[in-house]
């Protein structure tokens, strides 16, 4: 039958819709809806801020939602006190001024072993914002803060918090979009809600659905505005009463179980369901064990398995009614389904008095008091569910081996509900959903080690005798937690985590790698603990985070370096995220052998407090680093100083820092030390400095001044910049360069439009000295531009796009240009509101017919639907770094900024006369997306190149006159266009020579009839090879054949390189 998977729990991730009368849930191309809203993405970057400390940011907000606080302050008062206090002193971590009591309120206080957990609501007008949440998390007993989860939306605005639609309303739309039918088999459940969206919030009704057709419970956010479907997520609960009665006596009573299963216990991979048959299990696999708590009803006179930590019921199909005994006896065979009932009230019990009492974490008080546990339901199919909601249970299928059957499998579900009931809820990311897998494979797998049960067989494999019908091996399994399943010992990447049980073993193969470390009781009590530290929506790396800070509050950090070993080995923490953060401004090159020399560094601790005297400053001559000196505070916060005294001249000095945390951790900066340090020179200067110049394309004769910009560094510090520069040849003239960030130098070139106009070239050069004594220079040029004036047109529209049609749409732009200038470069303006980016082609088609296709279907074929990002808003240019084929985004991203078009260039409409009719073609060629076109146009950078047709409007005249015309562009590197007018038939050479009159290219001998023409040179002379940079004549010669005089002209042509 294949592997199964276990733990049907929904993730509790959004699915937007969009309302298409009745079509339901949209889910077009691999994605889930594509054309609506979708709730606010878990869409966090590693952020690696002042040399090593990495956090998430989370890039909306700007602000942490996980952040170890390693203060040594402690707040007075009870737990809620000392938050309050905390939270009120830095709320800024939250992003919000406003008076936190307004926008907070008390939700609860969590107890672990070692830390108390503070939990507070976000509100707005007294409505609560879903999912907006603050954790603080205290030292036991001492006040100290350990760490903040920030889920707090600091920008939540609203016109109005009055719903213009009611509850029922927004439950009948509900209804509507599921396809409901029959009645609802609990209470429906309401709630008025702030929902936040990709780029606003929602006022919404929260609105729960128990449903039996469509199967589940159905939770809707419907804006309780206009009634639109934002959200739906099917939380699979049923809500049913706990066993009625008067429950009087809570006894014990007398069990026979498997514990944990009969393959681990009889040691025997051979062993079959045989149809659940009592003949397919020995009776030495049975274990006679106390059943603790039970209820003797008098009402009955019978004793149930319902006590304060599980209760037996019958929650799911098929009908089922639960074991009862009249003496307290429940000495069942496997045969009998009340066999799995004791089972499940067996292993649960002992789980919830094994956490709570053994591994000290307070569970009382949670939905897992006497939880509801149904061991004969799922419909009586091959498979297991926990449920999560207001009302939360277990279930068990059967089909095979009967699920519980297996106190593995048991213990896996529960560990959903442990999950559940501690944190808060499941599965906000994917990475959440598949932490909760591998935690419920580490419960499995973990109980068992610890209290001996499995002796030690065949601890790296969960579930081995429910596998044996489907997976028989040998050995049998369900998963294994030691890395050699779906991970085949590679670590965790976001890329290979598509499916939660696959991704789950990540998790679980980290904690087996702890185990092996330090124990099945320890890893339980610290991974367990760790939960109180957690929200719904942290990924791994803040679950990691959660774990060492667990280890801190219990162990005091024993355990923290095989934590993080552990977890870094399977790609689920980066060690370099906990170490505490240095920042120091390296020492330069000095000509100053007298020292001494100051190393100034800012340490910031992470999650643990600094050692005071672990702060060391090494340093050598010769990279043994064999003097180390400790570094004292300077006065200033976390700012830490110590000198290196005088070593000589003419020497290389070489230094690291390193620091140690109270946890045992210990950084480097630079990182890597001492295979990795500091270097700095102390002697003469003989290095020039370093210019770095991104060369403007053209000068806009319209927006004078030109502006120039280049970075400067230089190993001991930079002295002065100027530029020297000529326009068309003209003598030189100067100007400086002043500075105006770190290592930036800028300025104007002082022309103006007295000065240059269209066609004027251009060329300069940069240099910088440096404050040696020996004032060493560099430079970089000579670079070369033409000066260019600019036309521009647009038109907003509002044109539909016919969805995957190649038809598609036409639009015509008129550009009237009243100057004999031709296009030298231009840009193309593109907006749209349209889904699914990679479905377009766009094309732009010049006045005289020319075609270039700027847009085509970004991101095909290197994946099938191409780009999957939205609202194209874009100028394409061909001198842009990255071309649109290459951007990539997420489905909730838009396509904003300046490309390269692709697969054609607008050079296609260099040297054209732009006046005419340009025309946009925009098609769609992908299915499932809708969109319009805004807005495009053309930018045109003209110059004085003449061009050989008026527009296409009337046919072309002869030239009236001989002429060479300049160049185009000039300077110009790697080819230029030169363009001549011949009014007769004339015998013709174009040549190329150097400034020395030396023949460098023969371009064009022969006889021309009349007519204009343009010839390209690409800078080689006639053997073929590259020529160097300089400034060459181009002549015309030109004799009518008709006769006449000779006709000779030169023009000076410059090449840069």
């Amino acid at each position: 039958m294949g592997v199964r998977f276990f733990s049907r729990f929904i993730l509790a991730v959004m699915v937007s819709i969009v309302l298409t009368g009745g079509a339901g849930l949209q889910a077009a191309k691999q994605h889930s809806g594509r054309q609506g809203e979708t709730l606010i993405p878990e869409k966090l970057r590693l952020e690696n801020q002042l040399g090593g400390l990495m956090h998430h940011w989370q890039e909306r907000f700007g602000t942490y939602p996980v952040l170890p606080f390693p203060s040594e302050r402690f707040y007075p008062g009870d737990p809620v006190s000392a938050a309050w206090q905390f939270l009120q002193e830095h709320s800024y971590l939250l992003g919000t001024s406003e008076d936190l009591e307004q926008v907070l309120s008390l939700v609860t206080v969590r107890h672990s072993a070692g830390a108390e957990h503070v939990w507070f609501q976000q509100r707005y007008r007294e409505v609560p914002v879903f999912s907006g949440e603050v954790r603080v998390h205290l030292q036991k007993g001492s006040g100290r803060v350990l760490m903040l989860s920030n889920r707090f939306y600091p920008d939540v605005q609203l016109p109005s918090t009055q719903p213009a639609i009611s509850a029922p309303q927004a439950l009948s739309i509900l209804k509507r979009e599921i396809g409901f039918s029959g009645e609802p088999f609990d209470e429906t459940e309401h709630e008025l809600v702030i929902l936040p969206l990709e780029d606003r919030y929602a006022l919404a009704w929260r609105v729960e659905l128990p449903a039996s057709k469509p199967f589940g419970v159905w939770e809707g956010f419907v804006d309780a505005r206009s009634g639109r479907m934002l959200a739906i997520r099917n939380k699979v609960w049923e809500s049913a009463s706990k066993i009625g009665g008067n429950r009087v006596q809570r006894v014990d009573g007398t069990g026979k179980i498997f514990n944990p299963n009969p393959v681990v216990t009889l040691q025997d991979v051979t062993l079959r369901d045989m149809n659940d048959s009592d003949l397919a299990v020995p009776d030495s696999a049975y274990w006679l064990v106390p059943l603790q708590d039970i209820t003797f009803d008098p009402a009955d006179s019978l004793f149930h398995l319902s006590g304060p930590r599980v209760n037996i019921v019958d929650r799911e199909a098929p009908a089922n009614v639960p074991a009862t005994s009249p003496n307290g006896e429940f000495l069942f065979t496997r045969h009998p389904d009340e066999f799995e009932d004791v089972m499940c009230y067996f292993h649960i019990d002992s789980a919830y008095s094994y956490i709570q009492n053994t591994l000290g974490h307070t569970l009382t008080g949670t939905i897992l008091d006497a939880l509801d546990v149904d061991s004969n339901g799922f419909n009586g199919d091959d498979n297991s569910h926990f449920v999560g909601s207001a009302n939360p249970y277990i279930a068990f299928g059967h089909g095979g081996v009967d699920d519980a059957e297996d106190a593995e499998i048991i213990l896996h579900e529960y560990g959903h509900a442990v999950h559940f009931a501690i944190v808060g809820g499941i599965g906000n990311t994917i990475e959440n959903g598949s932490f909760s897998e591998g935690f419920g494979d580490m419960l499995g797998y973990a109980v068992f080690m610890a209290n001996g049960a499995s002796g030690g067989f065949n601890d790296r494999f969960v579930g081995d005798w429910d596998a044996t019908s489907y997976n028989p091996g040998p050995p049998p399994f369900l998963r294994r937690v030691d890395g050699q399943g779906f991970p085949q010992g590679q670590p965790f990447t976001p890329s290979r985590c598509n499916e939660v049980h696959d991704c789950g073993e990540f998790f679980s193969a980290a904690t087996w790698e702890m185990t092996q470390r330090f124990g099945a009781q320890t890893m339980l009590q610290v991974v367990i603990g760790s939960l109180y530290f957690q929200t719904p929506s942290d990924n791994y790396s803040d679950i990691s985070v959660a774990i060492v800070m667990a280890d801190l509050s219990l162990n005091g950090g024993a355990h923290v370096n095989d934590i993080i070993q552990s977890l870094d080995q399977w790609g689920l923490l980066d060690p370099n995220s906990l170490l505490p953060s240095m920042m120091h401004q390296p020492l330069h090159d000095t000509e100053d052998p007298t020292g001494p020399y100051p190393v100034t560094v800012e340490i910031v601790p992470n999650f643990a407090p600094l050692i005071a005297d672990s702060i060391l400053l090494h340093y050598s001559t010769d990279t043994t680093f064999s003097t180390v000196v400790p570094m004292l505070p300077t006065g200033q916060p976390n700012q830490y100083q110590a000198d290196i005294p005088s070593q000589g001249g003419n020497v290389h000095i070489q230094y690291y820092i390193s620091v140690q945390d109270s946890s045992g951790l210990r950084a480097t900066l630079p990182a890597g030390a001492p295979q990795n340090f500091f270097d700095f020179f102390v002697g003469p200067d003989t290095i020039a400095p370093v210019i770095t110049h991104s060369p403007p394309p053209f000068g806009d004769v319209q927006a004078l001044p030109l502006s120039i910009s280049a970075t400067i560094t230089d190993n001991l510090g930079v002295d002065s910049v100027w530029v020297t520069y000529h326009v068309n040849g003209l003598p030189d003239s100067s100007f400086a360069l002043q500075l105006d960030s770190a290592s930036v130098y800028s300025g104007n070139f002082p022309l103006d439009s007295g000065q240059v106009q269209v066609g004027d070239s251009l060329i300069y050069t940069i240099f910088a000295q440096d404050g040696a004594q020996a004032h060493n220079l560099a430079s970089l040029g000579p670079v070369g531009l033409a000066f260019t004036t600019s036309l521009q047109q647009f038109r907003q529209v509002n044109i539909f796009i016919p969805d995957n049609n190649a038809t598609g749409i036409r639009d015509t732009l008129e550009v009237i240009n009243e100057t004999p200038l031709a296009i030298a470069d231009m840009d193309f303006r593109f907006k749209a509101t349209h889904t699914w980016f990679g479905d377009l082609v766009v094309r732009l088609i010049g006045p005289n017919g020319q075609q270039a296709t700027l847009i085509d279907r970004p991101g095909v074929p290197a994946t099938t639907f191409g780009n999957p990002g939205n609202n194209p808003d874009l100028i394409l240019d061909d001198e842009a770094e990255q071309s649109i084929e290459t951007v990539t985004a997420g489905t909730s991203d838009n396509i904003v900024g300046t490309f390269k078009p692709f697969p054609d260039s607008l050079s296609r409409f260099d040297l054209l006369n732009p006046a005419g009719q340009w025309i946009i073609h925009v098609s769609d060629l992908g299915s499932g997306d809708l969109g319009r076109l805004r807005e495009w146009g053309v930018i045109f950078h003209l110059t004085d190149v003449p061009t050989s047709v008026n527009s296409g409007k009337t046919p072309a005249q002869l030239p009236e006159r001989f002429a060479l015309h300049p160049n185009f562009p000039n300077p110009f590197n790697p080819t230029t266009t030169i363009v001549y007018d011949l009014p007769r038939t004339s015998q013709v050479r174009l040549t190329i020579y150097n400034v020395l009159g030396q023949k460098v290219a023969q371009l064009v001998s022969g006889k021309l009839a009349a007519g204009r023409y343009r010839t390209v040179w690409d800078g080689r002379n006639q053997a073929g090879l590259p020529v160097s940079s300089g400034i060459y004549i181009m002549r015309l010669e030109a004799t009518p054949v008709s006769g006449g005089r000779p006709f000779v002209q030169d023009r000076k042509i410059v090449l840069i390189k």
